[in-house]
């Protein structure tokens, strides 16, 4: 909702597809070093919340990135570093950086447990703008903000292939876009288990 213009919106955001190869795995603990790419198309709205006084670019982008985890018995340290380019040089060049940290209070040795698993998690993202960068430039629509975000998620194993994740994300520096948001994703595993459940990286690749 829009305060004071009495009115809401709600839209579809962009369509994103992404591939990734794991460089090297344990595959008895689940830890890894992944790389990958994603590809993001403007098929969502225009602007944030669709708000028709806002100026914004929106084209296609590609983002590589690399990510790890690393299970240390009941704890596990998690994370990426990525970097998008967009096709259209009038919009921000951006860095995104993220590390996070989880405990599993509880996994499931039952291969048919409809409840596999809980962990709780807690993320750091850094947000870095590599050109724009001053957010404050009326001349730039793409002027972009140095964010940092913290995250505070609950990871809940749906069987043996399936990890339902819920997120609440808050700014802490300005300006802040937002007070608070929540994020709910649906990570679902296809073909045979290749080793454990692993809990994701909330909004991340």
């Amino acid at each position: 909702r829009f305060p004071g213009l009495g009115r809401t919106t709600t839209a579809v955001n962009d369509l994103s597809i992404f591939a990734k190869y794991i460089l090297k795995e344990n595959a008895a603990t689940g830890s890894l070093i992944s790389v990958g790419g994603m590809m993001t198309l403007p098929t969502g709205p225009d602007t944030f919340a669709n708000a028709d006084y806002i100026r914004a670019v929106h084209t296609t982008t590609f983002q590589p990135f690399l990510g790890y985890i690393l299970n240390l018995g009941d704890f596990y340290l998690h994370g990426f570093s990525a970097v998008e380019f967009p096709v259209n040089p009038s919009d921000v060049t951006i860095m995104y950086n993220d590390v996070g940290v989880g405990y599993w209070l509880y996994r499931s040795t039952e291969a048919d447990s409809l409840i596999s698993a809980i962990a709780p998690t807690f993320e750091v993202h850094v947000n870095t703008p590599l050109n724009h960068r001053h957010p404050f430039d009326r001349f730039d629509i793409a002027g972009t903000p140095d964010v940092v975000n913290f995250t505070y998620g609950l990871n809940v194993g749906l069987g043996q292939k399936s990890m339902l994740t819920f997120g609440l994300v808050q700014p802490m520096t300005a300006p802040k876009p937002f007070d608070y948001e929540a994020v709910v994703q649906l990570n679902v595993r296809f073909g045979p288990n290749r080793g454990p459940l692993t809990a994701p990286v909330i909004g991340g690749p």
